[in-house]
């Protein structure tokens, strides 16, 4: 008879426990604070793997509650500040990081964060969940020096890409050569391959800011090109750059000019 109570007490509790559809629970877990998804990504593989996902971080990040907040990033650490809190400044922590370490914000597209560890060590971070992820080391000469970089999403393909321009230096003569590679990561292929002929003269231009802002499937950069300010954009499709033409401004120094991203169109 025992046996046949547990069995008829298991049989109740599989009729009132609700069969919820992958979508619905998606949009439950999507609304819950942190700290319970954290706890929620031990109930099983299958959560696990959809709360440790660049989609899910996506679908977090529209459905927010509308908070906003930044990250920051200085040479030691990486800040949190929120808006709504009188601007408080709360530390991060980025687990891969150590005390010698310099730490770079590469871009953010979705509530992922692109971080660099010096130069050659990137990884995507989702600062919501706490998982990151490092990516494979890319293939540039150890001499070379960051150029440009930046993060952002290709709508075309579902794909997250990473961009990084490294400059290095050859002698030719009595002179030095100076030479700029790029290379792209994709996150769907896991992997890092250069861009061949970017379409853009290196050789004299003045990127005014390393981090890309991503708009409308684009990374944006300020840069100067003798006395002639511009924006170079690059195309995270077709994978070029192109020249973005700025509005009439007044005669003014390289070190007045900045651009952003306000409510998703550039500033």
């Amino acid at each position: 008879m025992t046996g046949g109570g547990n069995q008829m007490e298991q049989k109740q509790n599989n009729m009132s426990r609700p069969d919820l559809s992958q979508d619905i629970i998606e949009e439950i877990l999507a609304r819950l604070p942190v700290k319970s998804l954290l706890r929620f990504k031990c109930v099983s593989r299958s959560w696990y793997s959809l709360i440790s996902s660049p989609s899910f971080a996506r679908m977090q990040l529209e459905r927010a509650s509308g908070t906003s907040v930044l990250i920051t990033s200085t040479p030691s650490r990486l800040n949190l500040v929120d808006y709504e809190a009188s601007f408080c400044e709360v530390p991060l922590d980025f687990p891969p990081k150590r005390q010698d370490h310099r730490v770079r914000i590469m871009g953010s597209c979705h509530g992922l964060v692109a971080v660099a560890l010096e130069k050659d060590k990137v990884f995507l971070w989702n600062p919501s969940t706490g998982d990151y992820k490092k990516l494979p080391d890319p293939c540039f000469p150890s001499s070379g020096a960051l150029y440009c970089h930046g993060f952002g999403y290709d709508s075309s393909t579902d794909d997250y890409k990473v961009l990084l321009g490294v400059q290095t230096w050859r002698p030719i003569s009595y002179d030095f050569y100076s030479e700029v590679t790029v290379s792209i990561f994709s996150l769907r292929n896991n992997s890092w391959r250069m861009i061949q002929s970017p379409s853009v003269d290196f050789s004299s231009l003045l990127f005014l800011n390393l981090s890309g802002f991503f708009v409308n499937g684009a990374l944006h950069w300020l840069t100067a090109k003798r006395v002639t300010v511009e924006i170079q954009a690059f195309d995270l499709k077709m994978e070029r750059f192109s020249i973005v033409p700025i509005p009439d401004q007044p005669q003014t120094s390289f070190n007045y000019l900045k651009i952003g991203v306000l409510d998703g169109r550039l500033c």
